[in-house]
């Protein structure tokens, strides 16, 4: 059996897999050209960075702030971050540092949240809530990091104002955590961790420091690696959002026509949509006997149905879809997202006369089964989600 990856020519795209050479590629990943925020898209302005200077204040405008990141973005967690949801704001006021506020003093660190929330109370302030701190570190721009679109730290050096945001917030997250005022009312990571704390440490990976990463630690911890900063102005009582977890499969209805239509509103799939049909039981039951085996003596392993969503992790849902196509058998993960499709992973496996069955296992969520014949060496693999949160194919 040849497989082939299809080259999707878009950011969200996961991998280019060959069987041959048993490799798997990522594509690399530019998030901004895949946001509603897209590349033709005028870039704000960057703010001329005013000389270092105690107590500066940054006016935020008010604005929309696109809260999380798109799924399939390269790093994100989709089990803390938001589904890019939009967000208005009013304007407000945040420091330009971190307290106490002033480049010739180091970050207060070491204190609990109601001890920051103290002292900012002491200055006619309040702790930043953490829509506020995206806001200013993504700006007008949706920017992945504060500084931009790369992360840049390492330019930085020890100047603390040389890495401001584009709406001239400095360093924000880069040397340590930030308390903000907002909760997690279930935890982040641990049920006790329900303060959210925002930004990284120097030493943490790139991944930690994107605006829309999220943390959280328990209120009345300190810590070293963990300040804050202060902010100004009306507030807005909307939680994050979060969602509910799903189960590991889920069954979709869709007749032939409705996959079709799936694949049409994706470019790089157009092609194979008006042949696409959809796997189904005798399909299944082909892909089994050729291994020797029935439904009735897989244990352990769970049949998939030819469209369903798959959940790997919480706040994850990806669409799979499995089907014959002129060219042999079409396997696409796509992400669903604003009532559209973007694109995951997706391959074709060369052999006109073949079928395919895929199935899951509770105990490893994160990767799905597929094969054409059950148990034959070579003739399957598994589709996974990877350590980068980005579903990829694999040969065996």
């Amino acid at each position: 059996m040849i497989g082939a990856a299809i080259a999707t020519g878009c950011e969200h795209a996961s991998a280019a897999n060959t069987v041959k050479a048993s490799t798997n590629k990522s594509a690399p990943n530019a998030w901004s050209a895949t946001s509603p925020a897209a590349a033709a898209k005028v870039q704000t302005k960057r703010r001329e960075p005013k000389p270092a200077g105690a107590g500066q204040v940054v006016s935020v405008p008010a604005g929309k702030v696109w809260l999380g990141s798109v799924p399939g973005t390269a790093d994100r967690d989709p089990s803390r971050e938001a589904d890019h949801v939009a967000l208005q704001l009013p304007a407000f006021s945040i420091d330009r540092l971190p307290y106490p506020n002033d480049p010739a003093l180091p970050p207060l660190t070491n204190v609990t949240r109601d001890e920051a929330a103290d002292k900012c109370s002491e200055a006619g302030k309040r702790l930043c809530t953490e829509q506020e701190w995206e806001r200013a570190c993504e700006g007008d721009d949706e920017a992945v990091f504060p500084m931009g679109a790369t992360w840049q730290a390492s330019t930085c050096g020890d100047d603390r104002v040389a890495c401001d945001s584009a709406l001239g917030v400095s360093e924000l997250g880069l040397l340590s955590r930030e308390w903000t005022g907002s909760d997690a009312p279930a935890g982040i990571g641990v049920s006790s961790r329900t303060a959210v704390t925002r930004g990284s440490t120097r030493a943490a990976v790139a991944a930690e420091h994107r605006c829309s990463a999220r943390n959280a630690a328990t209120p009345d911890s300190r810590s070293d690696s963990i300040g804050f900063r202060c902010c100004q102005g009306e507030t807005v009582a909307s939680a994050y959002p979060t969602e509910e977890a799903q189960p590991l499969i889920v069954p979709l209805e869709l007749s032939t026509e409705a996959q079709r239509e799936v694949l049409k509103s994706v470019p790089t799939l157009a092609s194979y949509a008006d042949s696409f049909v959809p796997m189904n039981g005798a399909d299944t039951a082909r892909a089994l006997s050729r291994g020797g085996r029935g439904a009735d003596t897989i244990t352990w392993w769970t049949l998939a149905p030819s469209a369903f969503t798959w959940s790997p992790m919480p706040g994850e849902q990806i669409v799979v879809v499995s089907g014959h196509v002129k060219e042999g058998v079409l396997i696409a993960a796509l992400y669903p997202h604003e009532g559209k499709y973007l694109p995951g992973a997706s391959t074709v496996l060369h052999e006109r006369d073949s079928s395919v069955v895929m199935a899951s296992r509770e105990d490893s969520p994160t990767s799905l089964l597929w094969t054409s014949c059950w148990g034959c060496f070579g003739e399957g693999g598994s589709l996974r989600l990877g350590s980068d949160n980005r579903v990829t194919f694999d040969f065996r």
